[in-house]
């Protein structure tokens, strides 16, 4: 099962997060939003955005997509409506067994963050925002073997400086049946 499908044991936990990511390279940077999709659009706005279809119908009323792009790769995203249309994209980095390719999904999710957001915090994973793959890799599995093995394990970091009104959080989670996942997401607030 994909990221998309199993997305509710993240809510069920409570520890589903938003990442509102920047637009296309080259473009002006428009930290409400993601791709061609931004907050405040309503479900059918989102659906006409063809390209990156099927969307399904998601959890808590939401749509789902197996055909976004974090980068360069073809990545699940989820939209999340309330009523004044889209409030929370989230993208799945990565869903699996893997350490090693969860960490190396995070790593990604941390230069993005850099890249776009500039310094990037985290209260676990001392790292700095211009940090080695190699680095990075050390200290994510250092933290990840500080926890209990069979619990659940929930690292974050965000942005040192947010979007105005928007909430920035990447997230990696263990979970000893589920493994791991890596989760992206901006959301209005």
């Amino acid at each position: 099962m994909g990221f998309v499908r199993r997305r509710g044991w993240l809510a069920a936990w409570g520890l589903a997060v938003s990442l509102l990511v920047a637009p296309e390279p080259g473009g002006a940077q428009d930290h409400r939003g993601y791709g061609p999709w931004r907050l405040g659009m309503s479900r059918d706005a989102v659906r006409a955005l063809a390209a990156y279809g099927p969307y399904t119908d998601g959890v808590a009323g939401g749509l789902e997509t197996p055909n976004g792009i974090f980068e360069e790769q073809r990545t699940p995203v989820s939209f999340i409506f309330g009523q004044g249309g889209l409030t929370r994209i989230e993208i799945g980095a990565y869903e699996g067994q893997s350490r090693d390719a969860a960490i190396d999904a995070w790593y990604r999710v941390h230069q993005y963050l850099a890249r776009v957001h500039g310094a990037v915090e985290s209260g676990e994973l001392q790292v700095p925002t211009t940090v080695s793959r190699e680095d990075f890799t050390a200290a994510a599995r250092d933290v990840l073997d500080d926890k209990p093995e069979g619990s659940v394990a929930r690292l974050q970091f965000a942005p040192a400086t947010r979007p105005l009104g928007v909430s920035v959080i990447a997230l990696l989670l263990r979970d000893a049946q589920r493994g791991y996942s890596v989760v992206l997401s901006y959301q209005d607030f």
